[in-house]
């Protein structure tokens, strides 16, 4: 119970500060890779699924288009390809690969289409809108985000375009905007340290000469003065509280004053009533002058009453 009555403000805000940095450094190594991952991911997927749209809508806009016409956008692909720094296929409906930008123009095009989707149980790939960390069987050399348009336009050729960017280059992204988090994340927990530093300084340092200065006010002694030389709230409380310490100080002498006031304000009328008593016992006063006496001696009973109360 002493331990609990005994902690301060600051441990207060320690524990605080030190829990703020614990939880998030934890999710900022544990989960803030992954959430900039996926994020880069889905951005990905929807700026190649734009450019595939365009590619579409700028060759594709016509319905007579075929397997040869597809084969001299070659260039045109090449440049999309570059620009989207991705890896373009198109593929049959039968599955066969007919443009790959990631090969030679020179290769011949039966090379190129030595491999079948279908032979790879690769055709369900070809009906979803977007597959992550995906090879096609084996065909792409490392795992990549594939985006996948349907070609239907044509009476000629039916197929699927197909834009690959590899996880590498997404996870480069990942990490750089990952490494850019990071550094403003220490930035901020060593702004928040110098914060937290500041307000030890400024703030709990004059608190807790202004706590210990007023335990040690006594009454009936000498209270040394607090000194905080500030011009803010504390320096303000400081100088109330000397005001009051002084006053403490002080208190012996008004008690003695007051005390001297009380017998002197008692000692003027009891010595009143004693003086006409004894004259009236000693017949000093006579009797038909006695009740004017009586009565002034009532009166300072009264008022001697009235000094009690």
């Amino acid at each position: 119970m002493r331990g609990f009555r005994r902690t301060t403000l600051f441990k207060k805000l320690l524990a605080f500060y030190l829990v703020i940095l614990v939880v998030s450094f934890y999710y900022v190594i544990s989960q803030g890779r992954t959430l900039i991952y996926n994020q880069v991911s889905e951005e990905t997927m929807l700026s190649l699924q734009g450019a595939a749209d365009r590619l579409i809508n700028a060759s594709f806009s016509n319905s007579y288009y075929t397997e040869d016409y597809i084969k001299n956008l070659r260039s045109q692909f090449d440049m999309v390809a570059e620009a989207v720094n991705s890896q373009i296929l198109v593929i049959s409906e039968d599955g066969d690969i007919i443009l790959d930008t990631s090969r030679n123009t020179d290769v011949p095009s039966d090379s190129m289409e030595g491999f079948n989707l279908r032979e790879h149980s690769q055709m369900s790939f070809l009906h979803k809108d977007h597959a992550y960390s995906y090879t096609i069987g084996g065909y792409l050399s490392t795992p990549s985000l594939c985006v996948v348009k349907p070609l239907k336009r044509s009476a000629y050729f039916d197929g699927y375009l197909v834009f690959a960017q590899s996880d590498s280059i997404i996870n480069t992204r990942s990490d750089y905007y990952y490494n850019i988090f990071e550094t403003l994340y220490f930035i901020v927990m060593g702004l928040l340290f110098l914060s937290y530093v500041a307000v030890y300084l400024f703030c709990f340092l004059p608190l807790r000469k202004l706590r210990n200065g007023a335990k040690d006010f006594g009454i009936g002694r000498e209270n040394p003065a607090i000194i905080i030389r500030s011009h803010d709230e504390y320096g303000e409380l400081a100088d109330t509280l000397n005001v009051i310490g002084g006053e403490l100080s002080k208190f012996d002498e008004y008690q003695r004053s007051f005390l001297s006031n009380i017998s002197h304000d008692f000692r003027s009328p009891l010595t009143s009533i004693r003086g006409y008593l004894q004259a009236i016992k000693d017949k000093v006063i006579e009797p038909d002058k006695q009740d004017k006496y009586i009565q002034i001696i009532l009166s300072e009973t009264e008022r001697l009453t009235k000094l009690t109360n």
